[in-house]
Order: structure tokens, then C-alpha cells, then sequence
């Protein structure tokens, strides 16, 4: 069975849901375009990444040129399905009344601010990554819980792929693959943390899946790095090839 991208995805947001994406240009060794470009944080000094579960319950979603200037792009914040704010996260007042809706919409009392990447304390995945994950790979552990459904997008992967076993994908290390027209290099392997336990819908921790995939001691990884080794186009239905 051919290996193909089966979904493209992009978390303009830390820590927020994202969008699904009908294609992406990739630069040379760089990050999707607009992915994890900002992050809430409790105003500082210094700001520090706002670590609540509940954030996971807003999605976000950004129009224009990722990186633009002021009045270049609009970032979209919506719950339920319904939206929340729009404005430009490249401005100071567009990025002070996102961060206002995500308080409101999470009661929560502290002042906010929307920080664009590596302006504040906390993790990023890398200016420089994408992180890859295999449809078998939560399917299987879907099926070690005995769940009739599990959301792929807890684990806010760039990339999902069809036609791999489970966790195939940990075993390609250092390997070279070609994705449309771009071709990635796997830099090893994503070691979960807690969020994942955190549903989209609730904002509650309600399933283990971070001591399933760490029982025994073991790491509790799922999914893998890769770094974007010749710029081009991909999108969903690209066939995957290991080329070492």
C-alpha cells in the first residue's frame, strides 16, 4: 500500500486547535508557514506561556501571508464552532483583544497577550520543525484503551500519513522522504507530555493517554520530527517515499 498524506494541518496558535489545510509551500529547513506563530502568555516581565487545559477548546485559524506585517493578516479564534475574535496578531491592539476573548471565554482573570514566537518563556516545537504522526499509530492506541473514538488532533501533528503499521514512523530516524514536491528529513521521535489527556470539546483531562503510551517505563512518544531538507509544495494525497 502506498504511503500518502492523508491530512496537512496548522496550529497558528500554542496550545489552541488549528486548521486543516488544502496545501502548504515549505522553506528550506523552516517550520510550516504561520505554525505555533504565537502563543498566550500571562503578561510578564517577563510573559510566561499560559499552561490551561481549557485553551485546547478554541481553535484558531489565520488569514493572509503568515509573518506579514501589520494589516497583512487576520488570526480567527472560535469555540464551539462559533467565533470568538478576529484581529491582526501583528499589531498590539489586534493581539491585546484576541488574548481579552481568550480570558473572557476561559474566565480567566490574569492579563493575556497573544507573543509571537520566542518572545517569552516556555516550548515552541521548533522553528524549524514539522512533526509527522501515522493514522495507524492512534488508531492502535485507540484500540489498547478500548475507545470507540479517539481525535487525532489531541496530538496537533502537521502531518498525518496513511499507509504505515503503527508506529512505523519511529523507525525512520535520520531517513530521507519525499513529500510532493518538498523532501523532509526525520530528526527522531515526539516525547508526549499531559496535554494530550485534554479533550477539544471539554477542556478536561479525560482519557490516559499519556500513561498508556509511558506504561512500563517506556518513553511516551507518538509521532516523529522531520526537518524540511528541499523546499516545495505538498498537499493532502502527495505520495510518501523513503528515499534511504
Amino acid at each position: 500500500m502506498a504511503i500518502t498524506l492523508a491530512g496537512l494541518f496548522r496550529y497558528p496558535v500554542k496550545g489552541l486547535g488549528g486548521e486543516a489545510l488544502e496545501s502548504a509551500a515549505l522553506g528550506f529547513h523552516a517550520a510550516l508557514p504561520g505554525d505555533r506563530a504565537f502563543a498566550p502568555v500571562r503578561r510578564g516581565p517577563p510573559p510566561v506561556l499560559l499552561r490551561k487545559p481549557a485553551i485546547a477548546t478554541i481553535d484558531a485559524r489565520l488569514e493572509g501571508a503568515p509573518g506579514a506585517g501589520a494589516g497583512e493578516s487576520r488570526l480567527i479564534l472560535s469555540r464551539a464552532g462559533a467565533p470568538i475574535a478576529a484581529a491582526d496578531p501583528a499589531s498590539d491592539t489586534g493581539r491585546l483583544e484576541l488574548a481579552a476573548a481568550i480570558a473572557a471565554a476561559l474566565d480567566i482573570l490574569d492579563p493575556l497577550d497573544i507573543a509571537p514566537e520566542g518572545s517569552f518563556r516556555g516550548g515552541f516545537q521548533g522553528p524549524a520543525s514539522l512533526s509527522l504522526m501515522a493514522e495507524a499509530s492512534v488508531t492502535a492506541l485507540r484500540e489498547r484503551l478500548d475507545l470507540s473514538g479517539l481525535d487525532p488532533r489531541r496530538f496537533r501533528s502537521n502531518l498525518v500519513v496513511e499507509g504505515l503499521a503503527a508506529n512505523e514512523e519511529l523507525g525512520w530516524r535520520g531517513r530521507r522522504l519525499r513529500l510532493g514536491e518538498a523532501e523532509l528529513r526525520i530528526t527522531g521521535p515526539i516525547r508526549r507530555c499531559r496535554v494530550i489527556d485534554t479533550s477539544l470539546d471539554s477542556g478536561e483531562r479525560d482519557l490516559p493517554l499519556f500513561a498508556t503510551l509511558g506504561q512500563g517505563g517506556a518513553n511516551p512518544l507518538l509521532g516523529v520530527y522531520a526537518e524540511v531538507v528541499k523546499p516545495g509544495r505538498i498537499a493532502p494525497g502527495d505520495v510518501c517515499i523513503l528515499l534511504d
